[in-house]
């Protein structure tokens, strides 16, 4: 008895000098964690079980009734509940060929008679494939799981979407995506692709404190107005580069606004400047003293030209001068001259 004592007053003086009552020690064990999880109730109703006397489908006049029965994972004397006519309905709805499934049941007397009742999607008129201008709409079409005249479904329209998207995408067209999609309200009605296929707004470059932007923009295949191709921009970007004024091409893309169109910016990194110029000397006893001097200056003044001089100065003087435009005139016509005096 002593020791029970003992113990009991020993609780409070280890709980800070606090002073507990033996009634709050007790509802504390008996008061159930305020953290539980939620549980979720089942209704007895919804979950009473019923026998399936027959099974009938109503409303199919494009489709087949067997393809609906094969979505029926059920067959005539199943017992089943009012769960399971949910799977069933969402089974049905996800072959993609039904806008509304519903299920009727009607009771008998010694089970229950089941009616789904199907809404098929309306049959396709044309197909249209719309803001296309590097893919012919034919090649296109050819390529679709849907066709003109069967009944529309969403599913395939899903699958028909990603070949759109990689016809473009093996074609080297990597912005290109498809923007809208409008599927026929009735029968007859078209169903239609609209297509952005990528279109270059505008071209800015930065980073070229010396090269002036004509210089590299007559480089480039894509113009403003031109569908991005990944071959092509490549092919810019190596001739841009081959022009040796600089050691970094680096295209980005930016949204411009106008929806689903682009801006391409080239953030450009220049060499260290392309003109030289060297000055000697040398002495023979045959030549005696003499001097050369040679300027050499490509890319003269950011303008893509070229200019060298080169001077002999001594017992015979000579002059030497050069000068090379890679554009003279259009079409990459380039121009040289040579002159000695």
């Amino acid at each position: 008895m002593k020791a029970f004592l003992f113990c009991f007053l020993l609780v409070p003086s280890l709980l800070f000098g606090q002073t507990l009552k033996l009634e709050t020690l007790v509802d504390s064990v008996r008061k159930p964690s305020s953290i539980s999880k939620s549980v979720k109730k089942v209704d007895p109703a919804k979950n009473k079980k019923f026998r399936i006397n027959s099974i009938i489908v109503r409303g199919t006049y494009y489709t087949t009734v067997a393809s609906i029965r094969a979505a029926i994972f059920i067959e005539e004397g199943d017992m089943i509940n009012h769960y399971t006519l949910n799977r069933i309905s969402k089974s049905v709805k996800s072959l993609g060929k039904y806008a509304d499934v519903s299920i009727d049941k009607k009771t008998r007397r010694n089970g229950v008679d089941l009616v789904v009742n199907v809404t098929e999607y309306p049959l396709i008129g044309e197909i249209q494939i719309m803001g296309n201008t590097v893919i012919d709409s034919v090649d296109i079409i050819s390529k679709l799981n849907l066709k003109s005249g069967e009944i529309f479904n969403k599913n395939l329209l899903r699958d028909d979407i990603r070949i759109i998207d990689k016809l473009y995408a093996d074609g080297g067209y990597s912005q290109a995506k498809i923007t809208y999609t409008s599927s026929p309200k009735q029968n007859g009605d078209p169903l239609i692709f609209e297509v952005s296929e990528g279109v270059v707004d505008s071209i800015t470059i930065t980073g070229n404190n010396r090269t002036r932007d004509y210089v590299i923009l007559r480089e480039m295949q894509t113009k403003p107005g031109d569908v991005v191709k990944n071959e092509t921009l490549r092919e810019d970007i190596r001739r841009i580069f081959n022009l040796n004024y600089f050691q970094g091409v680096d295209p980005f893309f930016s949204e411009s606004t106008t929806p689903n169109h682009y801006n391409l910016d080239l953030n450009i990194q220049e060499r260290d400047s392309m003109a030289q110029f060297s000055f000697g000397g040398s002495y023979s006893a045959r030549e005696n003293l003499s001097f050369f001097t040679d300027l050499y200056w490509d890319n003269f003044l950011g303008t893509g030209q070229l200019i060298a001089l080169r001077g002999n100065f001594g017992k015979a003087t000579t002059y030497e001068f050069k000068y090379f435009n890679p554009w003279m005139w259009d079409e990459r016509k380039s121009f040289t001259f040579k002159t000695w005096f």
